[in-house]
């Protein structure tokens, strides 16, 4: 009976190339790279992310000091009010309305003066606004002490008349002055509260489609890695599985293949070895 063993070298030349790949650095190099992959793209996403959170922060300080300044001029005209009121209630003698016009005045002042502070402490200093720091100090301190401070005093001594005048003549002026430079900076600080708002629009949109396309990608290579897999490892083997289910059967006449040189090709070349020994056993 013959049962030599024929080739298929006629059909193969030789293995592909993926066949002749070591299993265990293959499989290092693919689950590395995925690894290195989601880490670079959770560390890039959360670095936008971060300038994110960043911008929407240095936002609410713009807010913070917008308000501030815009403050300063709300209490001060609140003030004016005030003391025309206690004024007016000095003239017909009603003194507990004077005493607390008076007393809220004062505490309207004292408001203004800490709103200012905190447009001036602002930690983000740029010099476009800086440029107007000096005009709006100026005005501010001839808006309170060139006119609201001698309200104060008249209104004190009961001088309805003179209240009104100095509102009407001088005050008012001195608000206008204050109220010119103060819009330019809080148009500036609008401005850019704006733009810190849309640049931490932009970051964190770059961030979740950083994190979204590194899924993708991660996906992509995962299905990448199965048909890798099965070509290399999970195919070589079921037809090794089929080949020992037929020697354990007596076939001895199946044709000789090439699987690489990676595990899976050794241990198809000892199995090939282990069948060319059984058919010369048997022959001989």
């Amino acid at each position: 009976m013959d049962m030599k063993i024929t080739s298929r070298s006629e059909q193969h030349a030789e293995a592909g190339m993926l066949s002749n790949l070591r299993l265990v650095p293959l499989f290092i190099i693919i689950l590395g790279g995925i690894m290195l992959l989601f880490a670079a793209s959770i560390g890039t996403s959360s670095y936008f992310l971060q300038s994110s959170n960043q911008s929407l922060d240095d936002v609410t300080q713009e807010i913070d000091t917008r308000m501030g300044i815009s403050n300063s001029s709300n209490h001060l005209r609140t003030a004016r009010l005030l003391l025309i009121q206690a004024a007016a209630a000095a003239r017909i003698g009603d003194s507990q309305v004077f005493n607390d016009n008076l007393k809220q005045a004062e505490q309207r002042l004292e408001q203004s003066k800490k709103a200012f502070l905190v447009y001036e402490q602002r930690p983000v200093k740029t010099p476009q606004d800086m440029a107007l720091d000096g005009d709006l100090r100026k005005s501010y301190d001839a808006y309170v002490n060139q006119g609201l401070m001698l309200m104060l005093t008249a209104a004190k001594e009961g001088l309805f008349e003179e209240v009104i005048t100095l509102e009407s003549e001088e005050t008012r002026v001195l608000d206008l002055a204050y109220n010119k430079f103060l819009l330019e900076a809080v148009a500036y600080r609008t401005q850019r509260a704006k733009d810190l708002n849309e640049t931490a629009h932009k970051n964190a949109l770059l961030g979740y489609s950083l994190m979204g396309g590194s899924f993708a990608l991660a996906t992509i290579l995962t299905l990448l890695t199965f048909f890798l897999l099965r070509s290399i490892l999970i195919k070589p083997i079921n037809q090794l599985v089929q080949r020992i289910q037929r020697i354990a059967q007596g076939d001895l006449t199946q044709i000789s293949d090439r699987y690489g040189r990676n595990e899976i090709g050794t241990l198809a070349s000892n199995v090939q070895q282990m069948q060319s020994s059984l058919v010369t056993t048997v022959t001989t």
